[in-house]
Formats: structure tokens, C-alpha cells, sequence
């Protein structure tokens, strides 16, 4: 009878062990993971890593040997020494993303729940508030809308995102931006030093706002839905308009060299909600 007791015992033990290894898996597949860089220059500093946007199964482990779990422990974490961290998320069913101004990087990986993205310019030290970001999104197959509004991006990243309908990233760093988003409607990158802007896996593409960078040329043949481009103060010596009969809202003022752009047939701007251009510029149907 003791040693049916001790197997008993031994067996409860293991099956005890075993259940507890497999409810801390964080790769055993079913964890989506999010990895921030932090730059902390300047102690003590706060980081939120996702503001109140974290669902109720997280993990973190912030980069200098501690970490937490669940929404008390992972609301927000205190760095004492200066250094560079990595802080790792594994979470569930996280829809929603909300990341504060502070990081350097940010990885998005296999994330399948993940609808939003959001990062905002709250928060972090001056030294940080300038700083170049680098951001990749990777197999988020419900990822709709990404937001990076004024985050200084300089390296963009989406790989295997196909639903994204929404792309904001203004007032960045990028010099280029090549990217397969075939259901995107709303491209923002205004604000910035881009100097190439690769439209041709847009199909969807129905406003497009590009002003206020170093273009000389937007290749608009792809984009046959566009409805309102806002591409002034660049560097366009012509536009090709032509295939964009959807077209109703037009900013292309500021552009100081341009000289001619070209139309359809049957072009009429008096029938456009906004038609801004340049004084002197001639019409060209092709």
C-alpha cells in the first residue's frame, strides 16, 4: 500500500510540474510576441510599454532581470540605471495596441488578434523624444489600422499584413517606402524626407496625402480608386493624373518646378471638391 502511495504521490508530482511548465510556455506557440527597445538616458524613468491597452494574459520581462504578469505588474515599470533595453511582451488576445513615444524599436510578430496599432508622443525623457524609431509588423493577418503619427519612424517594416486598410506615419525619417498592402485605403506620409514612394501594391488606395517631402515623381498608374491626393511642397516637375478618373480633391500647390500635368479626357477641375495648383501650369491629355 506505501508503494502505491509513493507512485501515486509521484505521478500527482509530475502531472503538477508538467501543467505548471505548460501555463508558463510563453513560446509554446499560443503567446503573440512584442519586443520594445528602450533607450533610458535619464533616471529614474517610467516606461507603460502599452499605456491601458494590455489584455488581462500578459508577461513582461523588461530587459534588466525582472519581469510580471497580469495587468498590475505589467501596467508600468520603473528603469534606476542608464542603459539600453529590451523589453519582451507575450500576450493574448491583445486587439488593441497603444505604445508611448519612448522606444527606439518595436517588433510586432505574429500577433493574430491584434486589430490597432497606436503610438503616441506622451512620455519619455527629451532625449528620446527625437529619436529615430524602427518599427516591423510581421504576420498580424487582422491588423486594420496602424497609427505612428509623428513618431519619427526611420525604418518601416509589414510583412504578411494583408487586411491593413489604414497607414498613418507622418512626420518621419523615412527616404523611401515600399510596401505590399493590397487593401489599403488611406496612405498619410506626409511630413518628411522621402524621396522615393513605391505605389504599385496599393490597388485600394483611395487618399493618399504625401506633402511636405522630396519627391520628384509620384507613379500613380496603380491607383486607379483615388478619390484625394495631397502631395504640395515637394519637388514634382510633372504629375500623371490620367488613369485617376475617381479623382475629386487635389493639393499639388508649392510644387515650384512643376509644368504640366497630365489628365484623362473629359477632365474637368471645376467639378473637384479642392483643386489647388501652382499659377502657370499647363494640362496635358493623354
Amino acid at each position: 500500500m506505501k508503494k502505491y502511495s509513493i507512485l501515486f504521490m509521484a505521478i500527482a508530482t509530475i502531472l503538477f510540474i508538467s501543467c505548471s511548465k505548460d501555463d508558463n510556455d510563453y513560446d509554446d506557440g499560443t503567446w503573440d510576441t512584442i519586443e520594445i527597445t528602450v533607450d533610458v538616458t535619464k533616471v529614474p524613468m517610467e516606461v507603460g510599454p502599452c499605456g491601458g491597452s494590455q489584455p488581462e494574459e500578459i508577461h513582461v520581462t523588461w530587459g534588466d532581470g525582472s519581469s510580471g504578469s497580469g495587468l498590475e505588474d505589467t501596467y508600468s515599470h520603473t528603469y534606476t540605471t542608464p542603459g539600453n533595453y529590451k523589453i519582451t511582451m507575450k500576450v493574448r488576445n491583445m486587439k488593441i495596441f497603444t505604445a508611448w513615444y519612448y522606444y527606439s524599436s518595436i517588433h510586432f510578430k505574429d500577433c493574430s488578434a491584434l486589430e490597432w496599432i497606436r503610438c503616441y508622443r506622451l512620455g519619455g525623457s527629451k532625449d528620446t523624444l527625437t529619436m529615430p524609431k524602427t518599427v516591423k509588423i510581421e504576420n498580424c493577418p487582422n491588423l486594420v489600422e496602424v497609427d505612428l503619427s509623428d513618431q519619427r519612424v526611420k525604418n518601416l517594416e509589414i510583412e504578411n499584413c494583408p487586411q491593413i486598410k489604414y497607414l498613418t506615419c507622418n512626420y518621419h525619417k523615412l527616404s523611401s517606402l515600399n510596401l505590399d498592402l493590397p487593401l489599403l485605403e488611406v496612405l498619410d506620409c506626409g511630413g518628411g524626407v522621402l524621396k522615393e514612394l513605391d505605389l504599385s501594391h496599393f490597388p485600394a488606395l483611395k487618399r493618399l496625402y504625401c506633402n511636405d517631402n522630396e519627391l520628384s515623381d509620384i507613379d500613380l498608374k496603380k491607383c486607379s480608386n483615388l478619390v484625394e491626393l495631397g502631395c504640395s511642397s515637394n519637388e514634382l516637375v510633372e504629375l500623371d493624373v490620367s488613369n485617376n478618373t475617381k479623382l475629386k480633391s487635389l493639393n499639388c500647390d508649392y510644387n515650384y518646378d512643376l509644368e504640366t500635368i497630365w489628365v484623362w479626357d473629359g477632365f474637368d477641375p471645376s467639378t473637384f471638391d479642392e483643386w489647388l495648383v501652382p499659377e502657370g501650369v499647363k494640362f496635358m491629355k493623354k
